[in-house]
């Protein structure tokens, strides 16, 4: 498993990208300390969250907490925008770092449909995050089929998939973290941030991702 430790502030913080939850006699474990025991019995979220160590009770999925959702949200909407409006230029693909192993360049160079397709995959992203469903590559995709004039037919049938579009989400919102990359996205957002639960997973980029089927 590889894990990566940080100090913020007096505190060492451990992420583990490869993590992929607690193991079943764990939870049960956390279960009892955490909701204690009685008649009721917990709820498959709850367990859920207990599993993936969601320490603010309200990760989707029991994963994906509210500042990461946000950030991931903005990363689809603003690559989006700005990936739309280039979308002419033939090397729009060098210019985002967008690593697409299964086209080749010239392939994306000369087709506006397959760049096209592309940049709708962050559409149906922000379709799925604003939504409050995880970003993984099932939900993506079912987001796309009811996408009217969003289309990502042209980058699928050109042997494209969907990983490499969410890889870049994922990327660049770590990239722009505070803790783990250059801490923009706090600097621009700090009060939208803010307003929202701080939980364990708001920075497990690597873990978010590769539970979502993304591997960076």
């Amino acid at each position: 498993m590889l894990t990566r430790c940080i100090r913020v502030m007096n505190t060492v913080m451990c992420l583990s990208d490869e993590f992929k939850g607690y193991p079943p006699e764990a939870v049960e474990c956390l279960a009892l300390l955490t909701i204690g025991v009685g008649p009721s019995i917990p709820s498959d979220i709850q367990i859920q969250r207990l599993k993936y160590g969601c320490t603010c009770g309200q990760c989707i999925d029991g994963f994906l907490s509210a500042r990461m959702r946000f950030a991931l949200l903005y990363q689809a909407e603003v690559g989006y925008d700005s990936m739309m409006m280039c979308l002419d230029d033939e090397d729009l693909f060098d210019d985002w770092d967008v690593h697409v192993p299964q086209l080749t360049p010239a392939r994306l160079a000369r087709s506006k449909a397959v760049r096209e397709g592309f940049v709708n995959i962050l559409q149906h992203a922000a379709i799925t995050l604003r939504e409050n469903k995880a970003p993984m590559v099932a939900n993506v995709r079912a987001a796309g089929t009811t996408a009217r004039g969003y289309s990502a037919g042209a980058f699928y049938q050109a042997g494209g998939t969907t990983e490499s579009a969410l890889a870049l989400i994922f990327k660049h919102a770590r990239d722009q973290d505070r803790w783990v990359g250059d801490g923009s996205h706090m600097e621009v957002f700090s009060e939208d941030v803010n307003a929202l639960p701080a939980c364990r997973n708001d920075h497990e980029f690597g873990f978010v991702a590769l539970t979502c089927g993304i591997k960076i």
